[in-house]
C-alpha cells in the first residue's frame, strides 16, 4: 500500500514543477515496491542521493564552463536527472535491508 504522505509530497513537487511527469511516476513506482514503515527510510536515501547527483551535476556545469542560469536559446527546465537519484536511494534502501 502506498503512503498518503509520500503520495501528497510528491503531487506537490509535481504541481510546482520540482518534479516532472517522469520522475513522480517513477518515484511512485518505486515506492509501491516498499514497506509503509520504510517510507522514512527510502525519502532520506532519495534525498542524499538526490543532493550528490546535484553536487556532480553543478560540477560538470562548471567545468563545461556553463553557466548554472538559463542562457538565451535555452530551455529554462533543468536538466537535473532525478531519477537516477530515486533508482540509487531505492537500490541503497534494498541493499541496507538485505544486508
Amino acid at each position: 500500500m502506498f503512503d498518503t504522505r509520500s503520495d501528497a509530497t510528491v503531487q506537490l513537487g509535481f504541481y510546482f514543477q520540482l518534479l516532472g511527469g517522469g520522475d513522480a511516476k517513477f518515484y511512485a513506482a518505486v515506492a509501491s515496491w516498499f514497506a509503509i514503515g520504510q517510507a522514512w527510510m527510502l525519502g532520506l536515501a532519495i534525498v542524499l542521493c538526490g543532493g550528490v547527483v546535484a553536487c556532480f551535476w553543478i560540477g560538470w556545469r562548471m567545468l563545461r564552463n556553463r553557466s548554472l542560469s538559463v542562457r538565451s536559446g535555452e530551455s529554462s527546465r533543468s536538466d537535473l536527472p532525478y531519477g537516477v537519484a530515486i533508482a540509487a536511494g531505492a537500490l541503497i534502501v534494498l541493499l541496507w535491508d538485505f544486508l
